[in-house]
């Protein structure tokens, strides 16, 4: 990566890449490129959603996430589980209550759900709606917030500006905890545990603030094996009481829009459908709605790149969790009334990223325009991947800012190679006519 402005948990194991271009075709954001047969990914326009991972054959991307045992750094550790986490479980063979016996033997002393802060989020959403710009775009998912900073800085302005519900989970639970123990909150640590390497970047580079109270990212596969090994150790169970299916369903497509109470309301997911969603809805048909849930994975966080079970059994498994488990007896408005609005809602205002800019000088970045429209114009337009760049004109871009030729397309070099060898033909001709 060029210059580390940014943080990316999305890597590359250069020794396995085999500059194969699957990545190329699969990336939202065209963040992709292959130069020397091996891939290079753009700091600024990679958004870590981990499409690239999910179609690398040879396992040359992964996700970079916290080593768990940082939490020996802290006093008292408290795991924050994301509701998908808590879908990768048979109810039948292995409870959620296990699970969480589970992690207390890894070392966590507590146990908040993020789901929890979810239901809570849930009505910081219907009080936040009364007042906002609609439609309302969830801050939910940190791939689509940086989808949106990097291709369509058009809608930033209806970009819900609501921490999302892992950070929320980590402000109460230090809050509580702090309170309850009378200790610092720098002696606790917070640990998310993730389906997915965006929740990662979000923490170690968030927007629109200059923190997380998260301490660290732990990979749900990770977390997963540890838990299938403690929970052979557990003679005795230990019982608790868990969010409502309000948090819960969080983890699979639709579950935030739910409980809205709106009825002009739509889900998205998958990375790709959002961006078509948002390239061809035209603004009459986008200003009907008042909330728009838009989620990186299918079918929503139980298909995050760490999930380490079959993304649609969990969703199965979510819904039935959903309904049977002890809930626990919260109030959102009771606690949002004890914090305030402002406790819920993020310090700063999203700032688009602009690498679509050519040039700093506006009459040298029009020229370039111009170029990168006739250099489009000699390609065959049909994206093949050949090149190392995913489209045709994405070359054009890469050869107008000195990063690639035009004889890296492969259609273009074989003319010249026809040229060339008329001329070697001719050459040979008029030698032999002497």
């Amino acid at each position: 990566m060029a210059n580390n402005r940014y943080f990316h948990s999305v890597r590359l194991k250069e020794d396995q890449c085999k500059g194969c271009t699957h990545c190329i075709r699969t990336c939202p954001t065209e963040a992709i490129r292959v130069h020397d047969g091996k891939a290079i990914i753009s700091e600024e326009r990679c958004i870590d959603c981990g499409e690239c991972i999910r179609t690398c054959p040879h396992n040359a991307k992964y996700v970079y996430t916290d080593p768990v045992d940082m939490i020996k750094d802290y006093r008292y550790r408290v795991a924050l589980p994301a509701p998908s986490f808590m879908a990768q479980f048979d109810q039948e063979k292995i409870g959620i209550d296990k699970v969480y016996n589970a992690l207390n033997l890894i070392g966590f002393q507590y146990i908040y759900e993020v789901a929890s802060a979810a239901a809570i989020v849930n009505v910081v959403t219907e009080k936040y709606l009364e007042t906002s710009k609609k439609p309302l775009i969830s801050s939910a998912c940190p791939a689509v917030v940086r989808l949106i900073l990097t291709k369509f800085p058009e809608y930033l302005e209806y970009v819900a500006m609501i921490e999302p519900p892992m950070d929320v989970a980590a402000k109460i639970s230090k809050d509580i905890i702090s309170k309850k123990l009378g200790i610092p909150s720098g002696e606790i640590g917070a640990f998310f545990i993730t389906p997915c390497p965006a929740k990662v970047t979000a923490v170690k580079q968030p927007e629109a603030k200059d923190s997380s109270l998260v301490d660290g990212v732990l990979s749900m596969k990770e977390i997963y094996d540890l838990v299938m090994q403690k929970t052979k150790e557990i003679k005795e169970v230990k019982h608790y009481k868990h969010a409502d299916r309000a948090g819960i369903i969080w983890g699979v497509h639709e579950g935030e829009i739910e409980a809205l109470e709106t009825q002009r309301k739509v889900a998205i997911s998958g990375i790709h459908n959002v961006i078509s969603f948002l390239e061809n809805i035209d603004q009459k048909e986008f200003k009907r709605y008042d909330f728009i849930e838009a989620q990186a994975c299918i079918p929503g966080c139980v298909g995050g790149v760490l999930a380490p079970t079959d993304k649609f059994a969990a969703k199965i498994r979510l819904k039935q969790l959903s309904d049977y488990i002890e809930k626990e007896d919260i109030n959102p408005d009771k606690i949002i009334e004890e914090y305030g609005m402002k406790f819920f809602l993020v310090e700063k205002q999203l700032m688009p990223r602009n690498i679509d800019k050519l040039d700093l000088d506006i009459e040298r970045a029009m020229e370039k325009a111009e170029q990168i429209e006739a250099l489009a114009e000699e390609f065959p337009g049909i994206d093949c991947g050949a090149c190392g760049c995913p489209t045709c004109r994405a070359l054009a871009e890469d050869i107008v800012q000195n990063k690639a030729t035009k004889y890296d397309c492969i259609f273009i070099l074989r003319e010249k190679f026809k040229e060339m060898n008329k001329e070697f033909d001719l050459l040979n001709k008029n030698r032999n006519i002497k």
